[in-house]
C-alpha cells in the first residue's frame, strides 16, 4: 500500500485537528489602498492580515500541514484521543491491515510509531471511512 499522503488527505487531517486549510483570495484593501491576498476562512488569524503579493510566498509554502514528523504524528493521535475516537480507530486498523497474514507478528504500536506519515494517511482513510 501506498502511504504518500495527497492534499485531500493533508486537508482532512490539518481539519480535524483544528487548524485552518488555507484558501487564498486576492482582494483590494481600501484602508491600505492595495490588492493583497488572505485566507477566505473569516476565523483564520491570516484573514485580516496584509499579505502583498510580495511577501505572500512564504506563508504560501508554509500554509498547509505535510504531517511527516513525529509532532504531527503526535498532534493527530492527541486530537482522536480528545474526540474519543482512538478506539474506533484501533478498530478500524486492526480490521483493514492488522489481521492480515504478514501483520501477525507485528506489534501494532510499533508499527503505528515507526512511521508518522503512515499514521497520518491511515488516519486520514479512518476519517474517510467514518464519515461515509
Amino acid at each position: 500500500m501506498n502511504y504518500t499522503l495527497t492534499d485531500d488527505d493533508r486537508k482532512n487531517l490539518t481539519l480535524f485537528i483544528g487548524e485552518c486549510w488555507h484558501e487564498w483570495e486576492l482582494y483590494y484593501s481600501e484602508e491600505d489602498k492595495c490588492t493583497a491576498f488572505r485566507c477566505r476562512n473569516e476565523n483564520c488569524k491570516l484573514h485580516n492580515i496584509l499579505l502583498t503579493p510580495a511577501g505572500i510566498g512564504d506563508v504560501m509554502d508554509r500554509k498547509k500541514q505535510t504531517f511527516p514528523t513525529p509532532s504531527d504524528q503526535h498532534a493527530v493521535f492527541t486530537k482522536l484521543v480528545e474526540v474519543g475516537k482512538w478506539e474506533e480507530f484501533e478498530h478500524y486498523l486492526w480490521n483493514a491491515y492488522l489481521n492480515l497474514d504478514r501483520y501477525k507478528n507485528t506489534s501494532f504500536i510499533l508499527w503505528n510509531l515507526e512511521s508518522p506519515e503512515r499514521f497520518c494517511k491511515l488516519v486520514s482513510e479512518y476519517l474517510k471511512e467514518e464519515g461515509k
